[in-house]
């Protein structure tokens, strides 16, 4: 077997020198009006050849079966139709190998800049070897072999299909291959007809993106039988057995918002707020037929107009849409392009300097967004006033487009194929937000104007106006992909557990800014009143209370949801003005990592129940508004009965290191592991451990629970208050593998489980 010392030795008598080259690394901006090109790679040439592929039919035939239909082939025994798929081969042998790819990086070569900087060093080198090589044949790839590329792919006849080729370096009797760039084409190029990805459309106002949003809206509406509704697991069933060939879509008038903005095109460009319960019979029915569009936009700041008592005459009197800021005056020009007349947005359908109005019409943007026709996401605008129509960046990829020729197996010229690396997109302007959140999440469409292009995400598939996926690709079952990060309609994680829901909710959620800090449980309200539904219908007993979503129906969901913790305790601060109480995540601003229960199993690959488990005895909650049962709440606490133990008790035990943050949620340190809520209770603990805190007695171990066999125990640090009661300073994790058997266990183990008031 080959060793690093000797790969290295070899490699750098090829040339590499595993530095940074100036030159080589000189990168313009690539784009597909201007891809690289050049005398070393200009002329290496990607063949593509295409094949029927074998039928295998239930009846027990085999074969290509004859072309019946472009669709279609039929069994050559029985007849039944299949599709009429074929098998796409791409290859390509470079003309350089690792020598002489040196000399063309170093003149300039991007194709080989990046085929060298993926060999990366001579450890990764080895690794991706994987022991399969004799020294011999190492030496034979690397000073003989030349860069090869190959790809493969089943798709339709006739239909094109986006596509990954892999690189590798190859001899005539040996190959391995090093990893993968992503084959794109232009629109109308012969290569077109067999590879689907799209350069971007920066120009969201373009005609091309017109007719890509209206495209996608009216294939979902008139295809997609699980976009019809906000799903539930029944609703999924019974949407599922639809299918296609669906009647036209009917919006209940019940579901549809207070007010809409009317956006109308003529009547002298005016548009109007109108009260959906003054229309005439006549006209909520072509409401319901027609549907509504719903915005989520960045506030980003006070509006310069909006919904209030002395300016509602005004906007139901008719105004003209200049007076908007940009980012509605564009979301108005989307709703007529779309060729749909109502637009709802907050700002303007909800009485701002009414609380009454806020908790009744806030108490419904569940139903708002969840039956909206589609929803309209300005993701790439930080504030109401920037619009979001104006034209994007040149998108700068990690590696690419490196343009090469496309040619068939019968000698037919193909056009080109553009090889590339996308870079990581930056994260959207909407999506640091915190309202934001369950407005997409809510939706059952999506058009998402992000910094890239525009994009379509609903319950059922998901396309780009440009970019990777062009066609209406459907989604994975229980698969929350979207080509937007955390921009995708719940319904696509439907199939998930509710638990696991949630997890990655709250993780995304305290990821986020809140601009009114005082909304932290209000901005997802409407969220928690969706899932608390999902729950509720699969039989789980769900609770909300104060920021943790119980099952009861599950004996450790609530200990379960206490056990969250701040993922950087020197990025998170406590609200400074009170909203949730210290066991909730709500109190702190900053992200965190919401636990899921683990169970264990012993060698026997039986279960291992917690031991030493607390008990919740009773818990209370005021909340500020009635109808809001999942808003901002006043005052809450729990009563908990569990073991306690003084931290400063726990400062030198033998065999059990006391520490702060040692690694990740994930880290398996042996001792007592603290993770505190914020620096400042950091700094705490750190003065009991430091023994600059005498007594250690203010601060105590609360034990949540003890997994009986692993001698893991889990609980929170808390801190009592001047009435006697306890807060929340942070969790620990307690692993005692390093301890004799005789020893385990003792912490707690002469501790009684005593009475708690946690506020």
């Amino acid at each position: 077997m080959a060793q690093e010392g000797q790969i290295e030795k070899l490699l750098r008598e090829l040339g590499l020198t595993f530095g940074q080259d100036a030159k080589a690394r000189d990168r313009e901006l690539l784009t597909f009006d201007n891809p690289h090109s050049c005398e070393h790679c200009r002329d290496s040439v990607v063949e593509v050849g295409q094949e029927h592929t074998v039928i295998h039919c239930q009846c027990g035939w085999s074969g290509q079966g004859p072309v019946v239909s472009p669709k279609y082939r039929a069994c050559g025994k029985c007849g039944m139709l299949h599709d009429n798929q074929v098998h796409r081969e791409y290859s390509s042998t470079l003309q350089y190998g690792l020598k002489d790819a040196v000399v063309a990086a170093r003149s300039g070569c991007l194709l080989y800049v990046f085929l060298l900087d993926s060999l990366g060093s001579p450890k990764h080198v080895l690794y991706m070897l994987e022991d399969d090589f004799s020294w011999n044949t190492i030496q034979s790839l690397f000073t003989m072999g030349k860069f090869h590329l190959s790809g493969t792919i089943n798709s339709l006849d006739g239909v094109p299909a986006n596509c990954y080729i892999s690189w590798g370096i190859s001899t005539a009797s040996h190959s391995f291959t090093g990893g993968e760039l992503r084959m794109w084409a232009m629109a109308g190029d012969g290569a077109s007809k067999f590879i689907d990805s799209r350069p971007y459309e920066s120009n969201v106002d373009s005609d091309a993106s017109w007719d890509f949003a209206r495209r996608c809206l009216d294939t979902c509406r008139e295809r997609h039988g699980r976009c019809r509704e906000r799903l539930t697991d029944g609703s999924d069933i019974r949407l599922r057995s639809i299918g296609e060939g669906l009647s036209s879509e009917q919006t209940d008038i019940a579901n549809i918002p207070s007010r809409l903005l009317d956006v109308q095109a003529g009547a002298g460009s005016r548009i109007k707020v109108i009260k959906v319960d003054t229309l005439s019979g006549d006209e909520q029915a072509v409401l319901c037929s027609s549907g509504f569009a719903a915005l989520s936009y960045c506030w980003g700041g006070p509006q310069s107009l909006t919904l209030t008592k002395s300016q509602s005459q005004h906007l139901y009197g008719g105004f003209s849409p200049s007076e908007l800021p940009k980012t509605i005056q564009d979301a108005v020009r989307v709703v007529q392009k779309l060729g749909l007349r109502y637009l709802w947005v907050d700002a303007l359908c909800i009485q701002q300097d009414s609380d009454q109005d806020k908790a009744a019409e806030i108490s419904r943007m569940e139903t708002y967004y969840g039956s909206a026709t589609v929803t309209i996401c300005a993701a790439a605008s930080f504030s109401a006033e920037q619009g979001f129509l104006f034209r994007r960046k040149s998108h700068q990829f990690a590696t690419g487009p490196l343009k090469l020729p496309l040619r068939n197996k019968n000698g037919t010229d193909e056009g080109h194929v553009y090889l590339l690396k996308e870079a990581k997109a930056p994260p959207e302007p909407i999506t640091t937000r915190g309202w934001t959140m369950q407005e997409s999440l809510l939706s059952r469409r999506i058009l998402i104007y992000s910094e890239r292009q525009l994009y379509w995400s609903c319950s059922t598939s998901i396309s780009g106006c440009g970019g990777e996926l062009v066609a209406m690709e459907d989604r994975v079952s229980g698969n929350i992909q979207s080509l937007v990060d955390n921009i995708y309609p719940i319904g696509a994680s439907l199939q998930l557990p509710t638990a696991n829901q949630w997890q990655q909710l709250v993780m995304d959620y305290t990821a986020r800014h809140i601009g009114v800090p005082g909304d932290k449980l209000l901005a997802i309200s409407a969220l928690v009143a969706h899932l608390w539904n999902i729950s509720k219908d699969r039989g789980e007993k769900p609770a909300y209370i104060a920021g943790l979503f119980v099952i009861l129906a599950k004996s450790t969901s609530f200990l379960e949801q206490l056990r969250w913790n701040a993922i950087d305790p020197a990025k998170s601060r406590r609200a400074s003005v009170y909203r949730a109480p210290s066991w909730s995540w709500a109190a702190i601003d900053g992200p965190i990592w919401n636990h899921l229960h683990n169970d264990r199993f012993d060698f026997n690959g039986d279960p291992i129940m917690p031991a030493d488990r607390a008990v919740i005895r009773s818990y209370s909650v005021d909340l500020v508004h009635q109808k809001l049962p999942f808003g901002s709440v006043r005052d809450a606490h729990i009563i908990i009965e569990a073991k306690k133990r003084r931290l400063g008790e726990c400062v030198n035990i033998p065999g059990l290191a006391l520490m702060i943050r040692p690694g990740g949620p994930n880290d398996e340190s042996w001792g007592i592991r603290l993770f505190p809520d914020t620096e400042e209770d950091a700094q705490t603990m750190r003065d009991i451990i430091e023994k600059k805190n005498n007594s250690g007695g203010d601060i105590s171990l609360l034990l949540l629970h003890t997994s009986r066999g692993l001698y893991r125990s889990q609980g929170l640090v808390v801190s009592p208050t001047a009435s006697g009661d306890m807060v929340r300073i942070g969790v620990f994790d307690l692993h005692e593998y390093a301890l004799a058997e005789s020893d385990r266990g003792s912490i707690f183990k002469t501790c009684v489980p005593t009475s708690v008031r946690l506020v």
